[in-house]
């Protein structure tokens, strides 16, 4: 009975004891679809952000920001929470790893991880990420995206 109760004790420890994801300092990058990515451009869509969250592309390359014509090639989606705060990601809160393949489009949701939001102005969003969704889709780091206005 004894070896029970410690057996079902150690358990509900383990249960509480979840994986903590550190966000390194480093500009946001990693892997998206299997190759090297580094993130250089990102905005908002205020169509589809609402009072929780600002909906959010993030890109590997320059584009014309809040414009009607973004950047192609891999990229990353996610809604930013919009108060200052560390989330975990989760079914509800994910970032999805777009990936530009020879088969088309792939939508690749990520649940492991976490977001920072460091600041908000009236203009940009400031925190940082570590998301994976396998070894070939992993990104970890710092970003700035502009808020587009409605």
């Amino acid at each position: 009975m004894r070896n029970f109760l410690c057996t079902i004790l150690l358990s509900l420890v383990m249960i509480g004891c979840g994986e903590s994801f550190e966000i390194s300092d480093q500009p946001l990058q990693g892997q998206v679809g299997g190759e090297s990515w580094s993130f250089i451009k990102g905005d908002t869509n205020a169509f589809l952000s609402d009072e929780d969250g600002f909906f959010a592309t993030l890109f590997a390359a320059d584009y014309e920001s809040c414009g009607f014509s973004q950047s192609t090639g891999n990229s990353l989606i996610l809604t930013i929470p919009t108060k200052v705060g560390d989330y975990d990601l989760s079914l509800q809160r994910n970032m999805t790893f777009v990936v530009d393949g020879s088969n088309g489009r792939e939508n690749l949701v990520a649940t492991e991880g976490r977001i920072v939001v460091d600041e908000i102005s009236a203009t940009s969003i400031t925190g940082g990420i570590y998301a994976r969704f396998d070894s070939g889709n992993e990104i970890d780091g710092a970003f700035t995206v502009e808020i587009c206005p409605d």
